[in-house]
């Protein structure tokens, strides 16, 4: 039977954080055995994606999502995840080219710039955050308890 669960709240209520653990929890009664079909982690794996493309630090949250997003979770009739569908809207756009004081651009950016090689630095012409009217505009270069290396690599 079709069932729907909807998430919502104030900003730094714990919106994201209660999506990923909802999609854990989904994904993790599907397994049958030690290992799921591979389509879960797939599930799972897209989370940091839109998170890193999708979020940005405001003066009230760290990683408040700048979108809406609908999941879509199936199942085929043995109880095994078969796929997901992500539909994604109401970006704000304005973030690419304004920040205010305080805020900072969308997470990939300076996940990008903190966690490129030095080849991947001189093959794209990257550059310290400060160096981009796009990042520079608000002078928050960094949030507190975040490697922005290890979540660069999580992306890769």
């Amino acid at each position: 039977k079709n069932q729907c669960i909807v998430i919502s709240g104030e900003s730094g209520s714990g919106k994201t954080e209660s999506t990923n653990l909802l999609l854990h929890h989904l994904t993790a009664l599907s397994h049958k055995g030690l290992h799921g079909s591979g389509v879960e982690q797939t599930i799972l794996g897209a989370g940091p994606v839109l998170e890193a493309f999708g979020n940005a630090k405001t003066v009230h949250n760290n990683n408040s999502s700048r979108f809406g997003k609908f999941i879509q979770v199936n199942y085929k009739q043995n109880g095994m995840v078969h796929g997901a569908i992500v539909e994604k809207y109401l970006l704000e756009k304005s973030r690419i080219v304004f920040q205010a004081r305080g805020e900072r651009n969308y997470h990939v950016f300076y996940y990008l710039l903190a966690g490129a090689d030095e080849q991947e630095k001189e093959m794209f012409r990257l550059v310290s955050a400060d160096k981009y009217n796009y990042l520079s505009q608000s002078a928050c270069y960094s949030v507190d308890g975040v490697d922005e290396l290890h979540e660069f690599a999580r992306l890769k």
